[in-house]
């Protein structure tokens, strides 16, 4: 893989091959070491903020529970099977979470250990990604723009894969880019070959990126007239292509078959009209969702919340164009076009969120970096760009310091019906409450009567809550349990819920056959508001008492 030898350095006149302009004179008066001590500081506070927010230990909500439900229930080889509550992710996550939690526990430390870890190696990476692609005042902008942007501080401290989506792209794009400046060094294209079927293993949204990157590497082996080069793009993208196919075909058609109907309405929003034959609402879902919670860097959100951001993102976009970054944007547009056409098919949604496209984070922040730092470089004076840099970079510090702040006051992601659950399980579950002998008849006995129900929250709590019911634990029998002494067991479910049943009189009457039922006792907690109707999840406990002795 030789690259075709140059005898000058690039510039914006000289530079048809889209080599990296990182090299350039910063026009502040700012030195090397101080963007490198300035880049590190951001870094360490973007660590900081996911760090905070794993440590408060916010309550899991309605749909963390959902997922993580299913790694309570299943064993390794069922979650390759559609996975229950209307969850889709990517079986290598849902493993790996597996794993960690048969390892450490079941708790909120574990289940979002690898979105810490996911979090922190994206904005590492991000570091030398945008320093060497950019020059030294776009590219602190936009690790400053990653690294304390609210959604990816959050997804970082959450129990799903989202900061996975983020970490892959950068570090795709990191190793792309390494091996593109100097194909000699087959280093990091074997890493990237190497790296991107594990990456569509664990990330639904890394086959956009890789997309995008075979199709940037092609367009500056085209540039270059590097026909090796070419060749090795061609490669990559047999081997993306071989990966996301076996991906498709092992996992996510089932998964697609089983909850795609669900997911298509729930996604809706997310998937364009026709711009043949409604080009009006077209146009107009375009600018919503541009502007909308997708380009929600640092804050945002839809109905033109993201706006400045968005306008931003386009004059950074006309600043890479002027200085030739071809490479950067043939990648970039061959990721959102993926992205969007996986969209007009309704396999997968565009915008309308950020959590689902948190492998465009890196992109976008690139693109507002660079317009924040074109119209920085507006002003004539040098002391004054240096001080608009310095106060920018101050001000976004500032909004992650505050949001910060703010999850420390509220660390909570619902309130108040995430504390309400969680108080009500630590209640609940505490030994000291009562001394009785305490069962479920889900998890201890394996009986459902009622599939369907909301029980995630229920089951999640337990098992963090309840030192009588780890992982795995073997299930019982009626007749296995003590008979000379009281029970109490609770059953779970919702109000809509009848105890009736095959399922349910047979156990009730194996239960009543060696106990008398003493009483039963509800214990209300709030699920949810619809409206102004409140829903309510019951703790429903009956206690049993031994037989007297003939």
């Amino acid at each position: 893989f030789g690259m075709d030898s140059s005898s000058s350095p690039p510039t914006a006149a000289n530079n048809p091959a889209g080599i990296s302009l990182a090299t350039e004179q910063s026009p502040l008066k700012l030195h090397g070491d101080q963007f490198t001590r300035l880049a590190w500081a951001v870094v360490l506070l973007g660590i900081g903020c996911r760090f905070l927010r794993y440590l408060l230990r916010f309550p899991l909500w309605g749909d963390e529970c959902m997922l993580a439900e299913n790694i309570i229930v299943r064993t390794p080889a069922g979650l390759w099977e559609p996975l229950d509550n209307g969850q889709v992710a990517p079986v290598g996550y849902t493993e790996a979470l597996w794993a960690v939690t048969r390892l450490c526990g079941f708790n909120e430390w574990s289940l979002r250990f690898i979105a810490l870890a996911a979090g922190i190696v994206g904005v590492v990476a991000m570091r030398p990604f945008a320093l060497r692609l950019l020059a030294p005042l776009p590219a602190l902008l936009s690790l400053t723009l990653l690294s304390i942007s609210y959604y990816p501080v959050r997804h970082a401290a959450e129990v799903k894969p989202y900061a996975l989506d983020l970490a892959w792209s950068v570090v795709l794009l990191l190793l792309a880019d390494a091996w593109r400046r100097d194909p000699a060094r087959y280093r990091s294209f074997l890493s990237l070959l190497f790296l991107t079927p594990l990456a569509q293993f664990t990330s639904f949204t890394a086959t956009f990126v890789a997309g995008g990157l075979c199709i940037g590497l092609a367009f500056q082996a085209l540039l270059r007239r590097s026909w090796s080069q070419f060749l090795a793009a061609a490669l990559y993208g047999i081997v993306l292509t071989a990966a996301f196919a076996a991906i498709y075909l092992s996992m996510a058609t089932s998964q697609f078959e089983v909850h795609g109907e669900k997911m298509q309405t729930y996604w809706k929003d997310s998937f364009p009209p026709s711009p043949i034959s409604q080009p009006l609402a077209w146009i107009a879902w375009m600018i919503g969702t541009h502007a909308g919670e997708m380009f929600a860097y640092p804050f945002g959100g839809n109905f033109g919340g993201s706006a400045l951001t968005l306008l931003l993102s386009l004059v950074g976009l006309l600043w890479l164009a002027r200085r030739r970054e071809w490479w950067f944007l043939a990648t970039c547009a061959g990721i959102f076009a993926l992205g969007y056409l996986a969209a007009a098919l309704h396999r997968y949604p565009y915008g309308n969120t950020s959590r689902l496209v948190q492998h465009l984070a890196p992109l976008i922040c690139i693109f507002t970096g660079c317009g924040i730092a074109s119209l920085i470089e507006l002003s004539e004076s040098v002391k004054r760009r240096t001080s608009l840099a310095y106060f920018t970079v101050a001000l976004l510090c500032i909004l992650a310091v505050g949001s910060s702040v703010r999850d420390i006051i509220v660390p909570y992601k619902i309130p108040p019906y995430d504390q309400i659950h969680r108080g009500m399980a630590r209640w609940f579950w505490d030994p000291k409450r009562d001394p009785t002998d305490l069962y479920c008849v889900q998890s201890d006995f394996g009986h459902d009567f009622w599939p369907g129900t909301w029980h995630s929250l229920y089951l999640c709590y337990q098992h963090i809550e309840s030192p009588r019911h780890p992982l795995d634990k073997p299930r019982i029998r009626v007749a296995d349990l003590p008979a000379d002494r009281p029970l109490n067991v609770v059953v779970y479910h919702e109000p809509r819920n009848q105890q009736k049943g095959e399922l349910w009189d047979r156990w009730w009457s194996e239960m009543t056959a060696r106990f008398n039922h003493a009483d039963t006792v509800d214990h209300r907690v709030l699920i949810d508001k619809v409206g102004r109707s409140t829903i309510y999840g019951i703790y429903r406990v009956y206690r049993f008492e031994p037989k007297q002795s003939p």
